[in-house]
């Protein structure tokens, strides 16, 4: 079982992402995104980033935790909602972009080299991969959830052999309108190398 497979731990979720503001990566990811283009949302949570994206773009739900999957399915009825493991992405479905927000640090090191490849298999052409890392070196645990940090270097070699890189930046996480810590985040947006 999973930590947001239960149910205590998807109720304090949903009560921090009413806090967690996401107007910046929203932003920056409308700068590399064209509208109307066909998204696979992996982690969609509570749908705090989706609720935003669905508003200008052809974008599909996903998250591991059935309990997730419901509450998506249950507040966004007409929209397509995934149960996918991001380490695996076990759809047949093609995508243009693929997008996560802070979701990829709780994977271990193979399924994230795994989850890229994966990544590359279900893009079209010239696809885009964006996604936000908490920043940092080494790896802790809390309460059985795995939180891996990265960087620009350590994190090249999980997707150099699928992405190119088109952009790294390091920002600072936004809570109740305040900055956690200087710099402690970065987003990262990767084109699919043709093979």
């Amino acid at each position: 079982m999973g930590f947001y497979d239960i149910k205590d731990n998807v109720i304090e979720y949903e009560k921090m992402m009413k806090e967690y503001n996401n107007d910046f990566i929203i932003s920056k990811f409308k700068k590399f995104i064209n509208k109307n283009t066909n998204i696979l949302e992996i982690g969609s949570g509570v749908g705090k980033d989706f609720e935003k994206l669905k508003k200008e773009y052809k974008i599909v739900a996903s998250d591991n935790s059935k309990l997730f999957v419901e509450l998506l399915v249950n507040k966004y009825p007409t929209d397509l909602v995934l149960k996918l493991d991001a380490s695996d992405l076990q759809t047949d479905k093609k995508f243009d972009v693929v997008y996560s927000n802070k979701v990829l640090q709780h994977l271990k090191y193979e399924d994230l080299k795994n989850s890229f490849k994966r990544q590359h298999e279900i893009l079209n052409e010239n696809g885009i991969i964006f996604h936000t890392f908490w920043l940092g070196k080494g790896s802790e645990e809390y309460n059985g959830l795995l939180f891996n940090y990265y960087n620009l270097i350590n994190l090249k070699d999980f997707y150099l052999n699928y992405f190119e890189l088109i952009e790294y930046n390091e920002y600072s996480e936004e809570v109740d309108g305040n900055n956690i810590s200087k710099n402690d985040s970065f987003y990262i947006v990767l084109k699919k190398i043709k093979f």
